[in-house]
């Protein structure tokens, strides 16, 4: 997708502070990797009372996350009502959310303790960057990945890390130093921004982006369409990469397809019963456990829970008094910025995902 070039990490067209060419101080005492880190990642390893397989609902950013949340605490909450233990929904932030193929090693990053069936979700990518956009801009207080600058970026994550792998499966660590892996991704993310607005084909559309500014700030000062840009850049590895990269492996890993669903955003609020009943028999939940598990899960969608209209991101750019074109205006938007500066990239990832937009991101209806 939307790689930053070695060219544009060299400098490129425009004049770039030094900061932009800062390394990484490996004698710096926060860089060094502490042993320890690994009994704290082996010693939290969640447990599943049906032990002879693993239920993972593997959400992405901006695609399901909060939702995979509230059915894990559904499910939690009937089996402690009732006393009545369900198979447990096993969540993958932070790890598994972000494999993709460009990390090495990757499918060994899939693999678990014990046989593993997936929900995938999976976003359209307009709709996925359009709502990191106003999310992102929007500075939600809890999102820390948020309070990097751009040139602590580029001197902390510009390379990113490798996970480590303990208890069996991929933990949320980097192997280098003491960070989350996830939140390494996120920076080196920042990074790219920074030099593809000085360098490569995106520069001429990106204003400079500045050492000691943070990405909400940087959104805030720039044009609308240089943000969804920016946006684009900054989701590629976080989000669209990983979907891309889960859709294939659940469709194509045999021990996974068997067992395993690929599910879409819209669904959620098109037919969210629907898509559980599809999952669960994907799943091969039990007679005794499929009804109480529909009712425990269900709770989980937004029609039946006002977190997700409060976490979204029309929400949060509103709550900030953001004022920005109706969402499915910014997608429209969007897509006439794939074609020109993108090469059409989103557009063919949407086909591949095979996955509409939802709700307000919609084109209305003449």
């Amino acid at each position: 997708m939307l790689q930053v070039s070695a060219e544009a990490t060299q400098g490129g067209r425009k004049n770039r502070p030094s900061a932009a060419h800062a390394t990484l101080d490996k004698t710096d005492e926060s860089y060094h990797f502490h042993p320890g880190i690994f009994d704290e990642l082996t010693s939290n390893e969640p447990t599943n009372p049906h032990d002879s397989t693993e239920l993972h609902c593997l959400h992405h950013y901006k695609a399901g996350t909060d939702f995979c949340k509230s059915a894990a605490s559904g499910i939690d909450n009937y089996t402690k009502d009732s006393g009545v233990k369900l198979p447990m929904l096993l969540l993958d932030e932070g790890r598994m959310e972000f494999v993709q193929y460009g990390l090495p090693d990757r499918h060994n990053l899939m693999k678990t303790p014990t046989r593993a069936c997936f929900m995938n979700f999976m976003r359209n990518p307009f709709d996925l960057v359009v709502s990191s956009y106003l999310f992102s801009m929007s500075v939600p207080h809890w999102e820390s990945y948020l309070s990097k600058t751009f040139g602590r970026s580029v001197k902390e994550d510009l390379n990113g890390c490798e996970p480590v792998m303990g208890g069996g499966r991929m933990s949320d660590w980097c192997n280098e130093k003491p960070v989350h892996f996830g939140m390494s991704l996120f920076h080196q993310a920042l990074a790219k921004i920074f030099f593809n607005s000085s360098s490569g084909p995106l520069a001429d559309e990106l204003p400079d982006a500045e050492a000691e500014e943070l990405y909400p700030q940087y959104l805030r000062r720039v044009d609308t369409d240089a943000g969804l840009l920016a946006s684009s850049v900054f989701v590629n590895d976080v989000a669209l990469e990983p979907m891309r990269w889960s859709k294939d492996y659940v469709h194509q890993n045999a021990k996974a397809k068997e067992c395993s669903a690929n599910v879409c955003f819209a669904e959620l609020y098109n037919d969210c019963r629907g898509m559980w009943e599809r999952v669960l028999t994907a799943w091969g939940i039990g007679d005794k456990d499929y009804k109480p598990m529909i009712e425990a899960v269900m709770a989980a969608c937004p029609s039946q829970n006002t977190w997700a209209e409060q976490h979204s991101s029309a929400y949060e750019a509103k709550r900030h008094n953001i004022g920005h074109p109706p969402l499915h205006e910014l997608v429209q938007r969007l897509r006439k910025l794939d074609r020109i500066h993108l090469n059409g990239k989103l557009a063919l990832l949407e086909q591949h995902l095979g996955c509409t937009s939802s709700g307000k991101y919609l084109q209305p209806e003449v």
